[in-house]
This record gives C-alpha cells, sequence and structure tokens, in this order.
C-alpha cells in the first residue's frame, strides 16, 4: 500500500472514530436528561368539552397504578365585606368534584360545572344554593381546577411503592399538612364564563309522600353549602 493510501485509511478510520465518540456522547446526554425525575409529580391539563360548561381534566403523575385522585372545580367569589377588608377570608364555591383513578401513569375525568334550576335555566352552584345572596356576590372571571390525593392514612400506604421505586416526597406539586401528612397537589386556572341560556326543566321526584325537585336550594346544615363561606384548606376538599 502506498503512503498516501495509508493515509486517507488513516484519515477515513479517525473520521468515523470521532463520528462513533460523537455518537455515544449525544445519546449519553440524551439519556441523562430523559430520565425520569426521582420526585413525585402530578399534571393537569384542562380542556373545553363540546358542551357548554363541560370540561375535560387530565394528567399524568408517578404515583401508583389505582391511585384516587380527587379532581374539583372551584369558583371564587367576593362581598361586599371582602371587598373593604384584605383579612377577609375568600369565598368559594364547588361547582364540580369527580374521583380520577391512576392507570399507566396517566388519570381523567370529566366535570360539569353547569346544574339545571328548576325554571330550566343554567346556574352553577353556589347560584342555586343561595339565590339570596347571589347578588351581593361577585363571582371571579375564572374557575381553579384542583387535583389532590387524599392526605390521610391511605397516603401513608403511598409511600412505600414510591419508595420501591426511588421516588422521593419531593416536587413542585407536594404538600404537608399541619400535622405531617403529604399529599400531591395540581392546579390550572382557567377562564369561565358563568352558565347562560335555558333547557327543559328537571323532573320532579317523589320522595315519600312529598313531592321535591332535586334541584331545589339545600339546606343550610348542607356542607357544600358551608363551603362557599370559609376559607379553602385541604381538609374542605374532601368533604
Amino acid at each position: 500500500m502506498s503512503l498516501l493510501s495509508s493515509i486517507l485509511c488513516s484519515a477515513k478510520l479517525a473520521h468515523w472514530l470521532r463520528r462513533v465518540i460523537s455518537g455515544a456522547l449525544l445519546l449519553t446526554l440524551w439519556s441523562c436528561t430523559t430520565a425520569q425525575s426521582p420526585d413525585l409529580e402530578l399534571t393537569m391539563q384542562v380542556a373545553s368539552a363540546e358542551r357548554p360548561g363541560v370540561y375535560q381534566v387530565s394528567g399524568s403523575t408517578n404515583l401508583p397504578d389505582r391511585t384516587q385522585i380527587t379532581v374539583q372545580g372551584i369558583r371564587y367569589l367576593t362581598s361586599a365585606a371582602q371587598s373593604s377588608s384584605t383579612s377577609e377570608p375568600p369565598n368559594y364555591s364547588i361547582l364540580a368534584r369527580q374521583v380520577a383513578e391512576v392507570q399507566n401513569g396517566r388519570w381523567q375525568t370529566t366535570l360539569s360545572l353547569w346544574q339545571v334550576a328548576p325554571d330550566g335555566r343554567y346556574q352553577e352552584a353556589w347560584q342555586q344554593s343561595q339565590p339570596q345572596t347571589e347578588s351581593r356576590l361577585q363571582p371571579s372571571p375564572t374557575v381553579t381546577f384542583l387535583a389532590v390525593t387524599d392526605p390521610s392514612n391511605r397516603s401513608q400506604r403511598l409511600k412505600q411503592p414510591l419508595d420501591d421505586r426511588g421516588k422521593n416526597l419531593a416536587g413542585e406539586g407536594v404538600r404537608f399538612t399541619t400535622d405531617g401528612q403529604w399529599y400531591a397537589q395540581a392546579s390550572q386556572t382557567i377562564s369561565a364564563s358563568l352558565p347562560t341560556g335555558t333547557t327543559a326543566p328537571p323532573a320532579l321526584e317523589k320522595v315519600s309522600d312529598r313531592r321535591v325537585d332535586p334541584a331545589e336550594p339545600v339546606s343550610p346544615l348542607n356542607p357544600d353549602l358551608r363551603q362557599t363561606t370559609v376559607p379553602l384548606s385541604v381538609d374542605a376538599y374532601f368533604r
């Protein structure tokens, strides 16, 4: 083999080796950047459905399969007293609540924020349960969607599977209650207009000898009614 041929072969070999080494380095860097986080993760995406007032809520997580996640739609309400005082706790109304279950790292559910009043008007829960105070409450133009795991003894049973998979109780979505119990949380706030329009009034249901409209205002002792006048706390998520 001539000297020129040897030089050309050596140059080609060196070029090939550089490409192989560069490719290996890129693969290593890509593997590092795409490695799963050791922290607990819970994400949320909210999308409008075809029907007004209905939303598809979904997300991903590294929580174990069959973990239950409580998903709620919440609208904050401002009263005259709160407008003039910064110390007054915020009012809010839970418009809808569903429980989603984790399957293969995903979860999803549908929330319908609108209800049907006895006269057929579409309304939200706070408008139906407190018609006498509706005019004194200023609703926020947004609705906050909240997904949380239960901060109870059940959350402690989730810790061992997370430990087995090398996951830490850390990250943006991890919270702790005052008594030290942990829970995962994700939220998203979107603009959501108040209900409009009408539909067929709901049918009356007969309970014993009394005909009851299922959409009639709730009793003052109903927990959902109290939830519109107290600050939003972790304990309130699961009432």
